[in-house]
């Protein structure tokens, strides 16, 4: 079929997608190296991904955009959280997160099926700041980090060998004592190590060239203090970004993270509480120009930090930013 429309469409990106249940259904890998495909489009439902206390649907969504990225671009087409209970707030704050954190993840864009008003508002503020940062003009730069997934990719490739046939049998498989659940689960749980420390990480089947390689299982064992940490959040934030080479630009999304269980259903999501707001940097440039987007409030603001120090955003808010770093140039 790929090579049917290459022949009919030469010029015309070629995806596949798979169900919405991320991937407790299919290998992205697997499927990525195994055909022709441009770019791997995963689709997630809330509820099907394997989420509970220790990780949240949005947190789930972007751990595949940076297993994925690895071997293939990575660009989300289906979405959705539904659920009694669920609020339209809870909804607009998951695809916010869902989107944020999966192009912070590694992901090249995002999109799933249309439906709510706010859900435009996202997207126009995302297209704003993302045209206006343009990451695509500036090759990405490895991270300071890589977690070995040579093993996962493995075991996850191999998935239904040993996962029953039922749709539920799928869904439930993320709580058996098997290695490849467990290696799910360690990827759950190393994106969210890296979200609450600001640890960069890479996932990589293939670790040449890593300054600091940990294995999968070990991620969340490790002393942060023995870790490169560019940024720190503070107590109750989560902080996922992503850098061009020397840094130039940085897109970062920080996010006010009170987990919650939401609706009759019990969606894995959060409810953001009023707490201080500040990022600690530790970037190798003197000085960097920072736009603040304040994704609540619609504002944006420009200051100059130290690249060495502390950025307080808010004394007391609710609200989650969109920042844009860039290295301060002195006019002489």
């Amino acid at each position: 079929m790929i090579g049917i429309i290459r022949e009919a469409m030469p010029d015309v990106p070629v995806t596949i997608s798979h169900p919405g249940l991320g991937m407790l259904g299919y290998d992205p890998v697997h499927w990525c190296r195994s055909t022709a495909i441009d770019f791997f489009s995963p689709h997630f439902y809330a509820g099907l991904l394997g989420e509970s206390e220790q990780v949240d649907f949005p947190a789930a969504v972007s751990t595949l955009a940076r297993y994925t990225v690895a071997v293939q671009p990575n660009f989300p087409g289906e979405w959705g959280v539904g659920g009694d209970g669920v609020t339209p707030e809870d909804t607009r704050l998951a695809l916010r997160d869902s989107l944020w954190l999966s192009v912070c993840s590694g992901a090249t864009g995002f999109f799933h099926w249309p439906g709510g008003p706010f859900y435009g508002e996202e997207y126009v503020q995302a297209g704003e700041i993302l045209t206006a940062a343009d990451l695509t003009r500036f090759p990405p730069r490895r991270a300071d980090v890589c977690v070995d997934v040579s093993g996962a990719v493995g075991l996850l490739a191999r998935k239904r060998e040993y996962v029953g046939a039922g749709f539920w049998d799928v869904v439930n498989f993320i709580k058996a004592d098997h290695p490849a659940a467990r290696a799910i689960r360690d990827l759950y749980a190393a994106q969210m190590f890296s979200l609450a420390t600001g640890v960069e990480l890479d996932f990589a089947a293939d670790t040449a060239g890593y300054p600091v390689v940990l294995s999968l299982g070990e991620v969340v064992h490790w002393d942060t203090a023995a870790l490169p940490r560019r940024f720190i959040p503070a107590p109750g934030w989560q902080v996922a970004w992503r850098a061009a080479v020397n840094f130039n630009p940085v897109l970062l999304y920080l996010r006010n993270y009170a987990p919650a269980a939401v609706g009759v259903h019990e969606r894995r999501l959060r409810r953001p509480v009023s707490r201080p707001a500040y990022l600690d940097i530790s970037l190798p440039a003197a000085a960097y120009l920072v736009d603040i987007h304040d994704l609540d409030a619609g504002t944006v603001r420009t200051v100059r930090v130290s690249g060495s120090g502390r950025l307080v955003l808010a004394d007391v808010t609710s609200h989650d930013f969109v920042l844009v770093f860039r290295p301060a140039v002195y006019v002489v």
